[in-house]
């Protein structure tokens, strides 16, 4: 596997800052600060607001009229200005070490051989832009060499404060070194809370910093940041590691069900939160920062509440057990998403199942949101099954290669589950996860969160060896946009892909049963769900 390229920081070409500076005092001399111009240039750029606080208008493709947000540089050339593709249409870069400078493409060729001429495409080579040439673009659709631009960039009604405005954004944006990144040294964090199992911790820990001590042409500077006490204190403690060593990127860490707090704080720092394992991410998760692989029990939940409603034959009663805050929230969802008196919720306790046993009827199907030892102990007071028709469990909290079954349950239990069968991760393990573990000396051992730390390093070393030499944290996070897909690292879920503004990479599900008796483990059945 490539660990990525060593990364050194590629400051902005000098013409850039000086047409920087110049936007600038010339901003200042016309009435508004430096700060206020900056300001005014993120607005357009970002929201669409024209420096006099009105909707930016604007003239798209096919003479359409666009105003505001829609007409927003970032919708197309993306927050870091690096742009993007519309279709097979590339959208070209215009943050400030790229937009003022000349573009001259380079001639691949192999050692020893001179390059072969080819024609560049008109985004690939092009004069460098100044502030009039600039102006021009937007207004009029013109290049600076009187060239009609591609007809879906929009035409602008810009006046001179916004252009302004907008030069001196586009001119600083993507030019600053992102924290973290050193003298070629990647410091990075990984996030433990209270509320993580402490297996899959440790196995997290271990995992990574092995490979931060592996990494052979990065150096990479790992820290751990414990979090203790409190889900109220968790972001003051994040902001007092990040004064004391600022991080390019939190990578990995294990959670429970409270993720809420980190998530703000990458918000608020802006900094990367990638692919931590938990049992649930937060139910607010379109902020910009943070990205998950999976959807956790909150997915599990929705998959689960389209398959009972989609039953030709619906259960007389939904008879939920559930453990705590971690089964608390998924149990009430599921409450409201059916007729009052059909679903029935218990929270476990040590008489759970003496209480189970006299509510249960055939025609019940009894949902289990409870961890491997609780499940047990319904087994032993229950070996030939309980009075429920069907049992289905989470396969986020009881995955099922944690957990012996009697004959009885296996014949009517099921497993809900974003993530691929044992038999299926173990396969693709073989292929990948395991010669990985064996190249960093790492025994296997908590399969299901080495595969997801295995994923988190792969995607993130990928985007960092597409990213042309531009590592900042917003390119960083519309690289993994298009690095995170349906490939070999992810093999632990069902199915993961992720697209612009996409946060969430785990959309799909299935539901997994028992082949047939004896030792076995559950197999996918029926075709996949969705929400």
């Amino acid at each position: 596997m490539k660990y990525g390229p060593t990364l050194h920081w590629r400051p902005a070409p000098r013409v850039g800052t000086l047409l920087f500076c110049l936007i600038m005092l010339t901003g200042a001399i016309a009435g508004a600060t430096p700060a206020d111009l900056l300001e005014q240039g993120r607005r357009l750029y970002r929201a669409g607001i024209a420096a006099d606080g009105q909707p930016l208008q604007a003239m798209g493709a096919a003479e359409v009229a666009i105003s505001g947000v829609d007409a927003a540089c970032e919708h197309c050339h993306r927050r870091s200005g690096m742009g993007s593709r519309e279709g097979n249409i590339p959208v070209p870069a215009v943050s400030g070490p790229v937009l003022f400078a000349k573009l001259e493409p380079a001639q691949a060729a192999r050692r020893g051989r001179h390059a072969i001429p080819v024609m560049p495409q008109r985004h690939q080579a092009r004069p460098a832009y100044d502030e009039a040439t600039l102006a021009k673009a937007l207004r009029e659709g013109l290049d600076p060499l009187n060239r009609p631009l591609n007809p879906l960039m929009p035409r602008y009604s810009l006046d001179e404060q916004s252009l302004k405005a907008l030069t001196a954004y586009l001119s600083q944006l993507s030019t600053a070194a992102p924290p973290g990144l050193e003298n070629g040294t990647l410091h990075l964090a990984t996030v433990i809370t209270p509320d993580a199992d402490s297996v899959r911790s440790q196995t997290v820990i271990d995992t990574l910093q092995t490979w931060a001590s592996a990494a052979p042409s990065m150096r990479i500077a790992l820290q751990v940041w414990r979090l203790s006490g409190p889900e109220s204190g968790w972001e003051s403690q994040l902001q007092q590691f990040y004064r004391e060593r600022p991080v390019y990127a939190i990578l990995s860490g294990a959670g429970g069900v409270h993720w809420e707090p980190i998530q703000a704080f990458c918000e608020s720092t802006t900094t990367p939160c990638l692919f931590p394992v938990l049992d649930q991410i937060p139910q607010a998760h379109d902020g910009y920062y943070a990205m998950y692989l999976g959807g956790g029990l909150g997915l599990e939940s929705a998959l689960l509440i389209r398959y009972l409603k989609e039953l030709p034959a619906q259960p007389a009663r939904i008879v939920q057990l559930y453990d705590g805050e971690r089964g608390a929230s998924v149990a009430a969802n599921l409450e409201r998403q059916f007729q009052a008196g059909r679903v029935i919720s218990h929270s476990w306790s040590g008489d759970a199942p003496a209480a189970l046993a006299n509510d249960l009827k055939s025609a019940d199907t009894l949902l289990l949101w409870l961890r491997p030892e609780q499940v047990a102990a319904l087994t032993t007071a229950f070996p030939q099954m309980p009075g429920a028709g069907r049992i289905i469990l989470s396969e986020r909290l009881c995955p099922p290669d944690k957990l012996e079954l009697p004959p009885a349950w296996q014949a009517r239990t099921a497993w809900i589950s974003e993530r691929t069968s044992p038999s299926v991760r173990h396969g693709r393990a073989l292929l990948g996860l395991i010669p990985w573990l064996k190249q960093m000396n790492l025994q296997a051992g908590d399969e299901a969160t080495q595969s997801e730390v295995y994923a988190a390093v792969f995607y993130f070393n990928d985007a960092l060896a597409t990213m042309r030499g531009n590592p900042t944290r917003e390119y960083l996070m519309e690289t993994l946009e298009t690095a995170v897909d349906d490939r070999p690292p992810g093999a632990s879920y069902y199915r993961l892909s992720l697209g612009p503004g996409q946060r969430v990479a785990s959309r799909l599900g299935h539901l997994m049963t028992y082949r047939g008796p004896g030792p076995s483990q559950p197999e996918s059945v029926g075709p996949a769900l969705q929400p």
